[in-house]
């Protein structure tokens, strides 16, 4: 007796890689500035956002995590996808979106304490050097383009 296509499929699925997908946001000053976060729980800075939850869309994650970490509401605005990173070392694909609408500078967050320690507005010159390796394919197309 053969198997039918829904058990082909749970098999594979069953015996399929797991991959740790999380989102991130770029988010741009009206000033041409980048903002950051400092997570209290790695070295460094970040693009704000995390991890996608089991069941849930990434644009749906983005927005989720962006208002747990700073307490910014992007629901209802535009965000756009704008790129794709892979961490090697946690076999994480980081799906990597842009707010539409530039935020002002001196814009305050509420961040989410024990979380996140610190934010900031860095130049995209500046930032190369204070975001992880894993980013770097994406920001130089990204930059360029």
């Amino acid at each position: 007796m053969s198997e039918s296509d829904e058990e082909t499929q749970a098999r594979w699925r069953a015996n399929a890689p797991k991959k740790i997908v999380a989102v991130k946001l770029v988010i741009w000053s009206n000033d041409g500035n980048v903002l950051l976060v400092k997570p209290t729980y790695k070295k460094g800075w970040q693009f704000p956002g995390g991890g996608v939850d089991l069941g849930e869309a990434p644009a749906a994650a983005v927005v989720r995590e962006v208002r747990e970490e700073l307490g910014l509401k992007v629901e209802g605005l535009a965000l756009k996808q704008v790129g794709v990173a892979f961490q090697s070392d946690n076999d994480a694909v980081l799906v990597i979106y842009e707010l539409q609408p530039r935020l002002p500078e001196g814009s305050v967050f509420t961040v989410q304490e024990g979380e996140i320690e610190a934010y900031k507005f860095f130049s995209p010159e500046e930032v190369p050097q204070l975001i992880s390796d894993y980013y770097a394919d994406f920001w130089e197309e990204y930059t360029s383009g």
